[in-house]
């Protein structure tokens, strides 16, 4: 994982787990200190293009989505990444 403390510019990767496929993945964000403007991620996986989230399911500061429905063809053990950037 990477975070730019100047930016707020976040890059996690992963690998995906198939037995993960009904669960959601949580990525803390701390929006009233790094994104007080709001926040674009993007999640990406090797052999397919990156997917910008427009639907968001944001629980305080944790940002929650399903792979598994945003890439139907992620493999067990495809890396993973998500990126977020500040507005």
């Amino acid at each position: 994982m990477h975070f730019d403390t100047n930016t707020a510019y976040m890059k996690a990767n992963f690998a995906y787990n198939e037995a993960s496929k009904d669960i959601e993945t949580s990525v803390y964000l701390n929006q009233e200190y790094w994104y007080p403007n709001g926040y674009t991620v993007h999640v990406a996986h090797k052999g397919s293009n990156s997917q910008t989230l427009t639907q968001k399911k944001a629980d305080g500061n944790y940002l929650t989505f399903n792979i598994a429905q945003i890439f139907e063809n992620v493999q067990d053990g495809d890396e993973v990444t998500v990126t977020v950037y500040a507005k």
